[in-house]
């Protein structure tokens, strides 16, 4: 997890690269990254300092367990964007867990959608029938 928090997130900060967004995205997002990448200021990241620091990334390490490498890897891609979109450029712990807790819900999700029983039986179970 850590490796790619490094790899796709932290290199924004230390780096003080600008990535370009991709084009295929047509949103509000886009009309404001549009704005950000022809504005004459550098975009600044800022990660807080307890952002993946001991406990967090601990947390995060046992709640993606199961998770493949894609996923962490496209999890570390989703809070990027999320710093790109964020005010400012700022990463919080708060942020990062609500965004942890999003794609743990998806990975469940994609696991009963596909009935992978093994990964069932040790998160909690969501009632999908409608009353």
């Amino acid at each position: 997890v850590i490796h790619y928090f490094n790899l796709y997130v932290r290199s924004m900060h230390e780096d003080r690269r600008v990535i370009a967004p991709p084009q295929t995205i047509i949103s509000k997002a886009k009309m404001r990254m549009v704005k950000l990448f022809s504005s004459t200021e550098q975009f600044s990241v800022h990660i807080e300092s307890d952002v993946m620091n001991h406990p967090q990334l601990t947390s995060i390490v046992k709640s993606t367990g199961g998770f493949s490498g894609r996923e962490i890897a496209k999890l570390m891609i989703s809070l990027q964007g999320l710093v790109y979109a964020s005010e400012g450029g700022v990463l919080t712990a708060t942020m990062v867990n609500k965004l942890v807790d999003i794609k743990i819900d998806e990975h469940r999700m994609k696991n009963i959608r596909f009935g992978n029983s093994e990964t069932l039986s040790s998160t909690k179970q969501i009632d999908l029938s409608s009353d």
